[in-house]
């Protein structure tokens, strides 16, 4: 697996690549060849604390699922209150 930190992806991209690939994106799913169902909710602890799994899917191109972290009451200085991992 290949894990890309923001500094990575900032010298790799450059926005107007990102736009059009946004934009191509929009275009293919609403010929309806991509599928990009309601993300789901985890709560877990007290329920502040979630995990929220997005999958999206590109017929030929691919398969995707976002996994998102938010534990707001981290405490400050240990780890970020809000990650997110895309696979």
């Amino acid at each position: 697996m290949l894990i890309l930190s923001r500094k990575d992806l900032k010298e790799l991209l450059q926005m107007t690549q990102v736009i059009e690939a946004v934009e191509e994106g929009f275009r293919e799913y609403k010929t309806g060849r991509g599928a990009v169902p309601v993300r789901m909710c985890v709560s877990v602890g007290s329920g502040k604390d979630i995990f929220l799994f997005m999958p999206a899917y590109l017929e030929d191109k691919f398969l995707r699922n976002k996994i998102v972290s938010v534990f707001p009451e981290t405490p400050r200085g240990t780890c970020p209150p809000f990650r997110h991992l895309t696979c």
